[in-house]
C-alpha cells in the first residue's frame, strides 16, 4: 500500500523500510520532492528517511 510523503523540496533522502517484527531493513531508493513508498501490508512497519548531504 503506497504511503504519501510530504513534499521534501530539493532535498534528497535515502529511504529504508524497517520491519520491526522480523528485524529487517530494506532499501527503498533515493527520493526527492513529493514521492510515495510502497509499504508491505503487515503490522509493525516503519520508514527511515536519511537526508543526503
Amino acid at each position: 500500500m503506497p504511503s504519501p510523503v510530504p513534499h521534501a523540496g530539493r532535498q534528497e533522502f535515502d529511504v529504508e523500510v524497517i520491519d520491526t517484527w522480523n528485524m529487517t531493513i530494506t532499501p527503498a531508493g533515493r527520493h526527492s520532492g513529493e514521492f510515495t513508498i510502497d509499504m508491505p501490508s503487515r503490522p509493525y512497519m516503519a520508514v527511515r528517511l536519511v537526508k543526503v548531504k
